[in-house]
């Protein structure tokens, strides 16, 4: 099969969620089918996985993100700043010149260059039902001319994801629960579960790296706004009460792209700012603990996987558990509130036996249901189905 995928971000390794997922399933499927990649180009995007992604794909195009946005009428625009006239022209070039039996799109903004397209099957991936995501968000907006701003937003976001999804011929959530929620705007038939994974065998546990005592990691991708605040409510109403207990406690915040009020934690003796790193896995490796106090946001979190496939001991609220089959005190520590989340972390920190046991046991799931050749061989089912 000739597969044209259109991705928003370069797929790789440890970056973030979605990139990882476009990564993985693309090992997956080149031994199987011939592959196009044309993807954008984001600031915070690592390259050095291009030499990985041109062994896998027969092509591979590479557009920046456009550095200007064009005008627009409205308050606030969807998806504005992928609106890119090199971008259509290299999309118009490759389908001159290659025949494609499917297209998949990875996020909702790639749907913009459907029209270009309309008669080849198509999948598009919402990694992220946008607009929901910006309904729950504003619940914790307390002042009036934000709120309104933030509801318009939504609106608007929902006006153009649903344009964009009702021209695919399936999209896929990464939960039931999202899939639910676009039951009622979507025909029941075209929406397909299909959750994220994980490289097990990438992500192992680490046996060659020594892990530092009373150390809690949290990581992710900063550009997306719910880790930034993760982090901050994790320092500011979390991490006091786990000090007031072990004052040794040491916070890492690991990841790409942090924003100045993520960076200035960075000068505080209990809190490291580690940035990019070019090994995710030796980062997990060194904490005792990983903390995941999301507050907002949708689809599935990557980062649960990648830690529990390490073996890594979790404690994390519902909302991160959202879409994942896990048991709250056999494969992880759910908690939503600071106090409670607080005594689980330090529950853990001083409890290796509890560690293991969990970090055992969160190994062996994510190796019977998230192992990424069983999310491949699912997706395969899917594209045969179109085809």
């Amino acid at each position: 099969m000739r597969i044209l995928f259109l991705s928003a971000y370069l797929p790789g390794r440890g970056l973030h969620g979605g990139s990882s997922r476009i990564f993985e399933l693309l090992h997956y499927l080149h031994n199987r089918h011939n592959i196009t990649l044309l993807t954008f180009l984001n600031r915070h995007d690592d390259e050095s996985r291009v030499q990985d992604l041109k062994k896998m794909c027969q092509r591979v195009d590479i557009v920046p993100l456009p550095g200007k946005r064009p005008f627009y009428l409205f308050p606030f625009e969807p998806f504005i700043d992928y609106h890119s006239e090199e971008f259509s022209r290299r999309l118009e070039k490759i389908l001159k010149k290659e025949k494609v039996d499917l297209v998949q799109y990875e996020y909702v903004q790639m749907g913009l260059f459907h029209e270009q397209i309309p008669h080849v099957p198509s999948v598009l991936t919402e990694h992220e039902i946008n607009f929901l995501a910006l309904q729950r968000q504003g619940g914790f907006i307390t002042r009036p001319l934000r709120r309104i701003k933030n509801y318009y937003n939504s609106l608007q976001m929902m006006k153009r994801e649903l344009e964009i999804l009702r021209q695919m011929d399936r999209v896929i959530c990464m939960n039931r629960t999202e899939a639910q929620a676009l039951t009622g705007y979507l025909e029941a038939d075209r929406l397909t579960v299909l959750p994220h994974g994980v490289d097990t065998e990438y992500f192992a546990p680490r046996t060659d790296v020594e892990e530092e005592p009373f150390t809690i990691g949290f990581f992710g991708a900063y550009h997306h706004y719910p880790n930034v605040d993760a982090v901050l409510h994790f320092v500011n109403d979390i991490l006091p009460l786990v000090k007031e207990r072990i004052p040794a406690a040491h916070f890492q915040v690991i990841g790409i792209n942090p924003p100045p009020e993520l960076e200035t934690l960075g000068e505080r003796p209990d809190v490291t700012v580690t940035g990019f790193v070019p090994d995710i896995r030796t980062a997990l490796a060194r904490c005792s603990v990983i903390a995941v106090p999301v507050r907002l946001g949708l689809g599935m979190r990557v980062k649960m996987l990648e830690a529990m496939s390490m073996g890594k001991p979790v404690v994390a609220t519902d909302l991160a558990c959202e879409g994942l089959d896990f048991l709250d005190g056999q494969h992880l520590i759910m908690s939503n509130k600071p106090d409670t989340f607080a005594e689980s972390v330090c529950y853990l920190l001083q409890d290796r036996k509890c560690r293991e046991s969990l970090g055992r046991e969160a190994r062996q799931l994510v190796e019977e249901r998230y192992n990424y050749q069983s999310i491949g061989s699912q997706l395969e089912n899917i594209y045969e189905d179109l085809i």
